[in-house]
C-alpha cells in the first residue's frame, strides 16, 4: 500500500462549496475528536440505522478513528448535533484514497441539505490532504443516495458488489440482501468541480440520444419488470422502486423481487460494456458506455 499522502495547500474552491452547502443548510460542521461528541455521533448514527443488539459505529471505534488520523465530523444546528460522516484512509487499486464508512442525518432535518453540506465538508477535508479521492457504497435500491451520489455530487459507479455485507437486519435494511453499488469520487474534475464548486446544473443533464430501452421498469402490478438487453445497445434507463424502505416493511417479498431484478439489470448491462452514469430528474439510472469498465464482483458466499 502507498504512504499517507502528505498535506498540502487549502483547496480555495473546494472550501468555499463546503462553506455555501453548510450555510444553505444552516449548520456548522466540524471534525469530532472528544469522547463526549463521539459518544453523540454514535448515539446519533444508531438511531437513523435502526440497529438492535449492535452498534452502527462505537464511540470507542470512533475515537480511535479520530485519533489515528481518519475522517469523523458531525453536523451540528445550533448546539445540536444532526448529522454524522465517518470515514477511514484505505487503497483502492493502489492509490491511498479516504473510504466513506457511514453518513447518517437525523430524520427530522433532511431534505435541507445536511447530507450535502457534510459530504462537502469532507471532500476539501481530503483535498488537503493530498486525497484526489474518495470512495464509498451506497444500496443501489435507494433512489434518492443513487440521485445524490451520482448526479448531485458527480461521483462515478465503478462496482456492482453482490450481497457485499451478507443480510442484514437493521431498521433500514430489514433482513434484505446487501448488493451496493461502489462509486469513485474523483474530487478534482472538471465534472466534479462544475457541480460542486461552480454550482452549475445537478448533474441529471439530457438523455443520451441513443437510449434505446428500459431495461427495468414497473409492471402494472407494482412489481419489477426485467427486459433483456437488447442486441446493440449501449444506453438505456433502469428503474427503480420510489421508497425502497417503506417497501421492506409493507411487502418484503416484493422488495426482494426488485433486489433480484436490479441485480440481474446489472450484471446484463455490465455485461455489455455499459455503467450507470447519473440519474434522470424521475430517478432512473442512465446507462451508458462510458469510460473505464464497470465490473460485477461477487463474493465467495454469494458465488
Amino acid at each position: 500500500m502507498t504512504s499517507a499522502p502528505e498535506q498540502r495547500p487549502l483547496a480555495p474552491a473546494a472550501a468555499s462549496a463546503a462553506t455555501r452547502a453548510a450555510d444553505r443548510a444552516g449548520v456548522t460542521v466540524t471534525e469530532l475528536a472528544e469522547i463526549t461528541t463521539l459518544a453523540a455521533a454514535a448515539d446519533l448514527l444508531d438511531d437513523v440505522w435502526g440497529t438492535e443488539g449492535y452498534h452502527a459505529a462505537t464511540p470507542e471505534l470512533l475515537r480511535g478513528f479520530s485519533h489515528s488520523g481518519n475522517y469523523v465530523a458531525g453536523a451540528y444546528n445550533g448546539a445540536e448535533l444532526v448529522g454524522a460522516l465517518v470515514g477511514y484512509q484505505g487503497e483502492w487499486h493502489g492509490e491511498c484514497v479516504l473510504h466513506s464508512h457511514i453518513l447518517g442525518v437525523r430524520s427530522d432535518q433532511r431534505g435541507r441539505g445536511v447530507g450535502a453540506a457534510l459530504k462537502l465538508h469532507q471532500r476539501n477535508w481530503a483535498l488537503q490532504r493530498g486525497h484526489r479521492m474518495i470512495t464509498w457504497t451506497f444500496d443501489p435500491l435507494v433512489r434518492g443516495n443513487a440521485g445524490f451520489n451520482l448526479s448531485r455530487l458527480g461521483a462515478q459507479a465503478v462496482e456492482y458488489l453482490v450481497n457485499f455485507y451478507g443480510r442484514m437486519n437493521d431498521g433500514i435494511n430489514n433482513g434484505d440482501e446487501s448488493d451496493r453499488l461502489l462509486v469513485a469520487w474523483e474530487l478534482d474534475t472538471a465534472r466534479v468541480r462544475a457541480v460542486c464548486d461552480d454550482e452549475r446544473g445537478d448533474g441529471h443533464g439530457p438523455l443520451p440520444a441513443e437510449v434505446s430501452q428500459c431495461v427495468l421498469g414497473h409492471g402494472d402490478d407494482g412489481g419489477p419488470r426485467l427486459h433483456d438487453v437488447e442486441p446493440g445497445t449501449t444506453a438505456a434507463l433502469i428503474d427503480t422502486p420510489p421508497d425502497i424502505v417503506s417497501l421492506r416493511q409493507r411487502d418484503p417479498a416484493l422488495a426482494m423481487a426488485w433486489r433480484m431484478a436490479l441485480r440481474d439489470a446489472f450484471v446484463s448491462c455490465a455485461a455489455r460494456g455499459m455503467r450507470p452514469v447519473r440519474t434522470t430528474t424521475r430517478g432512473e439510472y442512465v446507462l451508458a458506455v462510458d469510460g473505464p469498465g464497470f465490473r460485477v464482483h461477487r463474493t465467495p458466499a454469494t458465488e
